[in-house]
C-alpha cells in the first residue's frame, strides 16, 4: 500500500514539474516586449536591446546665457530602439531640451542626466554655470580670446565636402560654443563645420565665438561638377546632378553647360526650386522643337547655339523666370516661331540677330518686362501681336525693309513714340490700339494704307496722315495735328 502511495506522489509532483514548465514556455512565447529592454520588442526575435548609453562630455562650464549641445550615443549601434529623455537635476541653473541642448539659466552647479527608454540606461554631465557679463567673467569664468581654423582655405568639386575644426583659445575658456555661416550658401553651405559644395563659384565661411564674438574665416573655391565646370553631354546626366544640388533663388541661378546633339522636352517636376541658367553654345542640334522648353519654371536665361537656324512655335512660352535670351554673335536663326516666348512675363530685353527673316505671330506676346527690343533689317513683315501686351516697351525701331506691320502688332504697349519707315505698306487692325501713351507718330510714306483701328482713339489719327501725308503727328487731347 506505502508502494502505491508513493508511486502516486511522485506522478503528481511530475505532473506539476511539466506544467509549471507549460507555464514558463508560454511566458515566453508570448512576452510583448514590454520587460527589461522592452520599448517596442526587448525580446521579441530580431529586436536588439540597448546596452548603455554615453554623452561626449562629462562635465561642462558655461556662463549665463550660454548653451551647449550633449550629444548621446546608445550601444550597441544597432540597437531598435535608440530613443533617449533628458533631465536636469537643477533647470534653475541648467536646464536641457529633447535634443540635448543645454542652457545656462543662472550661476551654480546641475547635473544633465540622459536616459534610455529602452532598459532605462542613464549617462550624466556635471553643468557649472559662472555668472554673466559678455564673458567678461566673474567668479571663475575664463573668457574666450580667439578662435583659429585648421584651414585658411579650401578647394572642392561640386558635390564634395570637408570638416573644418575650430579651435577655441585659451584651451580652458568656459564658453566654447560657436556658430557657423556661409556668405553665399548656393556655393558652400555650412552645418556644424561640415562644408558642403553646391555649385561653382567661391565663398567664405565664417566661424565665430558665443563668448566674444571672435571670428576666423575659410575662403571656399567650388569647381564645377559633371565633368568640370557643370558641364553635361545628356539631359538626364543634368537633370540627375541638379536633383542632388540644394535648392536656390531664380537670382542666384546654377549655371550649367549641356552639349548635345539633339534636344527635345525637357521635364520640369524632377528639378523643382532648382533654378538654371542654360548655356546651349557647345551643343550641335539646329533646331529646337515646338514646345521643347515650354512652361519651364526653373529656367532664368539661356544661351542659343550658332548652329540652331529655326526657333519652333511655342518653344520658350511661358518661362515664367526666363530673364535673357541670348543669341551666338554668328547666330544663324531665320525664323522664330509662332508664340516662340509668349508669355515669358521676366524677359526684359531680347536682340534678335540679324539672320531672322520671319518673325511668328504673338512671338512675345504678354512679355511684360520687355522694355528694349531690336529688329534686324532682315525682317520684312511684323506678324499679328507679335508684341502686343508687351507693356514696358516704350520705343522700337521698326526697319526700313518691314512691309507689313500685322494686326495688334503692337496693341497694349507702353510705346510713345513711333516711326513708321518708307518702306511699310499696310499697318494691320488694332496694330498700335491701346497704346494710352502714343502721343508721336511719323509717316515716312505718303501712301501706307491705314485702318480706322490702326491706333487708339478710333479714325483721328488715320484721318489726320491722310489729309497731310508724310510727316510727324502730334496728339493733344483726343485730336492729331502734323507738326
Amino acid at each position: 500500500m506505502r508502494n502505491v502511495l508513493k508511486a502516486k506522489a511522485i506522478r503528481r509532483i511530475a505532473g506539476f514539474i511539466v506544467l509549471i514548465a507549460l507555464i514558463g514556455f508560454s511566458m515566453v512565447a508570448c512576452d510583448d516586449g514590454s520587460g527589461p529592454g522592452g520599448g517596442g520588442g526587448g525580446y521579441s526575435p530580431g529586436n536588439v536591446a540597448v546596452t548603455g548609453v554615453t554623452l561626449n562630455q562629462t562635465s561642462l562650464s558655461l556662463v549665463e546665457g550660454g548653451t551647449a549641445t550633449l550629444i548621446a550615443t546608445v550601444t550597441p549601434s544597432n540597437a531598435t530602439n535608440k530613443n533617449v529623455e533628458w533631465d536636469s537635476s537643477n533647470a534653475g541653473v541648467a536646464s536641457v531640451n529633447n535634443n540635448g541642448k543645454v542652457t545656462a539659466v543662472g550661476a551654480g552647479s546641475a547635473a544633465i542626466t540622459v536616459t534610455t527608454l529602452d532598459g532605462g540606461r542613464t549617462a550624466t554631465c556635471s553643468v557649472t554655470v559662472t555668472g554673466g557679463g559678455g564673458g567678461g567673467g566673474s567668479g571663475n569664468n575664463v573668457a574666450v580670446t580667439g578662435v583659429a581654423l585648421n584651414k585658411s582655405s579650401l578647394s572642392l568639386a561640386v558635390g564634395g565636402t570637408e570638416t573644418l575644426t575650430a579651435t577655441v583659445s585659451p584651451s580652458n575658456a568656459s564658453n566654447k560654443t560657436v556658430t557657423w555661416l556661409s556668405s553665399n550658401a548656393s556655393i558652400a553651405s555650412v552645418n556644424n563645420g561640415t562644408v558642403s559644395a553646391v555649385a561653382a563659384g567661391s565663398a567664405i565661411i565664417t566661424v565665430t565665438t558665443q563668448d566674444g564674438g571672435k571670428t576666423a574665416t575659410c575662403s571656399v573655391t567650388v569647381t564645377g561638377g559633371g565633368g568640370g565646370n557643370n558641364t553635361f553631354t545628356s539631359i538626364a546626366d543634368m537633370t540627375a546632378w541638379l536633383k542632388n544640388q540644394a535648392a536656390n533663388s531664380a537670382s542666384s541661378p546654377y549655371t550649367v553647360k549641356l552639349n548635345v546633339s539633339s534636344i527635345s522636352k525637357f521635364g520640369d517636376a524632377t528639378v523643382s526650386k532648382k533654378y538654371v541658367n542654360l548655356d546651349l553654345s557647345g551643343s550641335t542640334f539646329t533646331s529646337i522643337a515646338d514646345h521643347c522648353f515650354n512652361s519651364l519654371s526653373f529656367l532664368t536665361g539661356v544661351t542659343i547655339p550658332a548652329s540652331v537656324t529655326s526657333i519652333g512655335n511655342y518653344a520658350f512660352a511661358s518661362c515664367t523666370k526666363l530673364t535673357s535670351v541670348t543669341f551666338a554673335s554668328t547666330s544663324r536663326v531665320t525664323s522664330i516661331g509662332i508664340y516662340a516666348f509668349g508669355d515669358c512675363d521676366v524677359l526684359t530685353g531680347i536682340t534678335i540677330p540679324n539672320s531672322v527673316t520671319s518673325i511668328g505671330n504673338s512671338a512675345f506676346y504678354r512679355c511684360h518686362s520687355l522694355s528694349n527690343v531690336t529688329i534686324p533689317n532682315s525682317v520684312t513683315t511684323i506678324g499679328n501681336n507679335v508684341f502686343a501686351s508687351c507693356t514696358s516697351l516704350t520705343s522700337v525701331t521698326i526697319p526700313n525693309r518691314v512691309t507689313t506691320i500685322g494686326d495688334g502688332a503692337f496693341n497694349s504697349t507702353g510705346l510713345t513714340s513711333v516711326t513708321i519707315p518708307a518702306s511699310v505698306t499696310s499697318i494691320g487692325n488694332n496694330a498700335f490700339s491701346g497704346c494710352t501713351g502714343l502721343t508721336s507718330v511719323t509717316f515716312q510714306r505718303a501712301d501706307t494704307t491705314t485702318r480706322p483701328t490702326s491706333f487708339a482713339n478710333g479714325n483721328g489719327l488715320t484721318a489726320a496722315y491722310k489729309a497731310g501725308g508724310i510727316g510727324t503727328y502730334i496728339k493733344s487731347g483726343d485730336n492729331w495735328t502734323k507738326q
